[in-house]
């Protein structure tokens, strides 16, 4: 296999990113036949399968990719730092749980072959394994391939299917229950669901932005309310250091040390300054990070579910579908997508604007 051929799979799985087709592009690259590539070669598809698995979000595949890239080319470690995203989930992750071992910088790989790479990470996979119709068994440890085969329709809906961690190896298989790939893969990972439902997958990924983006927004406001309206610094510090840890495995690393540095600082400034941190300023942090995790994921969820559902309805004839999908129940997802979260999310301002004040002059009274 030639180079070029490898640059124009990863510029067409480019081309389908650009045109929305994210959940397909990092499948291109995986579908190139290893068997005719070389050691470097192989390192290099792995390589642009991280950046592309990187640009759509999908962090930890990219960096199980990232990982592989290295094993079969180990000069790409330093080629990382040549790309922000990725050099960050490498920083990330190189000493983590993703990557099983601390990075081997040792050039000198002639006694481990990329088939014994590519096996050695194998072995650490939860696979899939689906009946054909003839009845054999394939086996699948990677989701773009899963991907690919549910869009040629040679993984069915109703074939049977069974998850196998291939790490405990003293399992026995047969203590494994087969189940139908419509029951038990397909709802195992939104990446496959959102090929046959791409609404209500997009109304439960509305779900999940909203309540981060509501946990943030009240967090934020917390911040304010301690440091400008309530004059507490210490509630402020207390706060903003559990809103710290809140976030930190959500932050850049760079971004982290800003922070945490910033915090420890201004903290340092008001004990020099004669404030005394009392146990009323951690409790009443404490408490009011407790009511901002509750009071911002109930709400943000809602209205994320709304929106998450209108821009499936708008997409979801622009999505990649396999052969044997069907239409989605427009009624069904619009009650429960949009009807159902409107008349809660209504519900909960109203009771906001009536018992808050009354809450306010409760609190005063204390």
């Amino acid at each position: 296999m030639q180079n070029e051929n490898i640059d124009e799979a990863f510029n067409q799985s480019v081309k389908h990113m650009n045109q929305g087709e994210n959940e397909i592009a990092p499948g291109i690259l995986k579908s190139i036949n290893e068997a005719d590539c070389t050691t470097q070669e192989k390192g290099t598809v792995y390589f642009n399968m991280a950046a592309c698995q990187c640009r759509i979000g999908d962090d930890e595949s990219a960096a199980n990719s990232l990982k592989k890239a290295i094993e079969f080319q180990p000069e790409l470690s330093s080629a990382v730092y040549e790309d922000g995203d990725l050099a960050e989930i490498y920083d990330d992750t190189k000493f983590s749980v993703l990557f099983n071992e601390p990075h081997n910088t040792d050039t000198n790989t002639d006694t481990d072959t990329g088939a014994e790479a590519e096996e050695k990470m194998d072995n650490t996979l939860v696979v899939w394994e689906v009946k054909s119709v003839d009845g054999s068994v394939r086996e699948y440890s990677d989701e773009d391939v899963i991907v690919q085969e549910l869009i040629s329709n040679n993984i069915k809906l109703d074939s049977e299917c069974r998850h196998i961690d291939k790490k405990e190896k003293e399992r026995d298989k047969n203590d494994t229950k087969w189940e139908k790939v419509s029951n038990s893969l397909l709802k195992s990972n939104l990446k496959f669901q959102i090929l046959f439902e791409p609404v209500w997958v997009h109304t439960l990924k509305g779900a999940g932005y909203g309540i981060l983006s509501g946990i943030l927004l009240w967090l934020f406001s917390g911040i304010l309310y301690y440091s400008i309206y309530e004059h507490k610094p210490g509630s402020m510090i207390v706060f903003s250091i559990l809103f710290y840890m809140f976030l930190s495995s959500r932050l850049p690393a760079f971004i982290r040390r800003i922070i945490g540095s910033s915090l420890t600082m201004l903290a340092i400034v008001l004990y020099m300054q004669g404030y005394d941190f009392s146990f009323k300023d951690i409790s009443e942090g404490l408490v009011a990070l407790v009511g901002a995790l509750a009071g911002g994921a109930i709400a943000g969820v809602f209205p994320g579910m709304i929106i998450g559902t209108l821009t499936g309805f708008i997409r979801q004839d622009n999505l990649i579908k396999p052969p044997s999908s069907i239409p989605e129940n427009f009624m069904k997802i619009a009650v429960k997508g949009i009807l159902i979260p409107l008349i809660l999310f209504s519900g909960m301002i109203s009771l906001y604007i009536t018992y808050e004040p009354v809450l306010i002059e409760f609190i005063q009274n204390q």
